[in-house]
């Protein structure tokens, strides 16, 4: 054989394997390709996430925080969670108004208009927070995430599935509904048991739905150094449920620290559909890029993908630099979720606000009326707030929940065109 042609036969053999080789992690798909929504099933190839039909998505999500899982500031004051609110509204004005108010609320907060505004806005996932009482004390919950699955497929929206708050808080903070001096969840067995079993429900409910991109087993988990062996036994036995009835959906699985630190995951855990999800909220000053360079080398480590499943808090500014660090494909980061979608917007002197700065913004905006204010300050437990009148109270729910409503907020266009361009 001539010379000439065997180093052309080495050269296409060459060709041939370095194709192979970068197929297997080829990088995620560029942020401005078109995100192709298929019918199948998402799921993971080494670190990158695809979508039925094998080809790379890149999610650009949207929280959609205040409906399912309600933090007290979102509504107007205060830094509580969802079961004081209505233990103070029932005080105020009885268990059947609060109730009737609670049923607005999930039939207005979001509604679908909010779900076609999102998709019209260039987004793709809708990240939805999920406190364990709308599911298993209200019930409320699952109709509204039926209607919400029609809705997202109706527009092709991905939705990911997040339990915000367990059956006992997986941390003492307001998101996770910390009520104290309640036990946490690595402290509690038997909640640990009926997280498990909420799960499996919501699996065996929800596995026929290809619109639904993940299920993120545990919000933002705090579990101490200490519980570290019974932090990942309650993921494996979370996967184990799910897996019992549900052998398709990818796996959204959280870091400890309020989903900053990988430290705890040795190994992969034991399933092949999983993608690792970090926040970064950076409140005190911490190092953004040593935090990505953290999680890039535990995703380089394992051979596993990673996402950003919250960041926000942040100016128009911050969040423009901070969408494009996540959307540098040498960082291979397979998507962001903002916070949030529609929130009351802070103002200079708010509390929580006064924390950051005073441009925080979100996608959608409200104000509330001075009644509503004098409720959220009283029910969240925020000190010296004076006791509205029952009268101040219904007027102050009614007003909120008109003020709620898409038509009546206000998009903010600057934040729209950091994240969205």
């Amino acid at each position: 054989m001539k010379a000439k042609n065997i180093i052309q036969l080495v050269f296409i053999a060459t060709s041939l394997l370095l194709c192979i080789s970068c197929k297997k992690d080829a990088q995620p798909a560029k942020p401005e390709q078109a995100v192709n929504l298929s019918n199948g099933y998402t799921k993971t190839s080494g670190r990158n996430i695809l979508d039925g039909t094998g080809n790379p998505i890149y999610i650009k999500g949207v929280q959609i925080e205040g409906w399912l899982s309600v933090p007290s500031h979102m509504w107007g004051a205060g830094l509580s969670g969802e079961t004081k609110i209505y233990e103070g509204l029932t005080q105020l004005i009885g268990t059947e108004k609060a109730m009737n108010f609670r049923k607005e609320i999930v039939k207005n907060f979001i509604s679908k208009d909010d779900i076609a505004a999102i998709k019209n806005s260039g987004f793709n996932t809708v990240r939805v927070p999920i406190n364990h009482i709308a599911l298993d004390k209200y019930y409320d919950g699952w109709d509204a995430l039926d209607t919400l699955v029609s809705w997202c497929e109706q527009y092709k929206i991905y939705i990911v599935l997040s339990l915000h708050s367990a059956p006992s808080p997986q941390s003492t903070l307001f998101p996770a509904d910390y009520v104290f001096p309640e036990p946490v969840l690595w402290d509690d067995a038997g909640k640990r048991t009926e997280t498990v079993n909420l799960w499996r429900k919501i699996a065996l409910r929800y596995k026929d739905k290809k619109i639904i991109a993940a299920y993120d087993l545990l919000n933002e988990p705090d579990p101490p150094v200490a519980k570290k062996d019974i932090f990942i036994s309650l993921n494996k036995e979370i996967i184990y449920a799910i897996r019992d009835v549900d052998k398709d959906h990818l796996l959204f699985v959280e870091g400890s620290s309020y989903a900053k630190d990988f430290s705890y995951f040795s190994s992969r855990l034991p399933d092949n559909n999983i993608c690792y999800e970090f926040h970064t909220y950076n409140w005190f000053g911490e190092s953004f890029d040593n935090q990505l360079r953290d999680f890039q080398n535990f995703s380089k480590l394992h051979n596993v993908p990673i996402i950003n499943g919250e960041f926000g808090a942040v100016s128009n500014s911050q969040a423009a630099s901070i969408r494009r660090e996540f959307e540098d494909t040498t960082r291979h980061i397979n998507g962001w979720v903002f916070w949030a979608w529609k929130s009351y917007y802070l103002r200079e002197g708010d509390w929580f606000g006064g924390l950051q700065n005073k441009d925080i913004h979100y996608l959608r905006e409200f104000d509330v009326s001075p009644e509503w204010k004098k409720v959220m300050n009283y029910v969240s437990g925020t000190l010296f707030a004076p006791k509205p009148t029952a009268e101040e109270t219904l007027d102050g729910m009614n007003d909120f929940i008109n003020r709620i409503k898409l038509k009546n907020t206000q998009q903010n266009d600057d934040i729209k065109r950091s994240l969205i361009y």
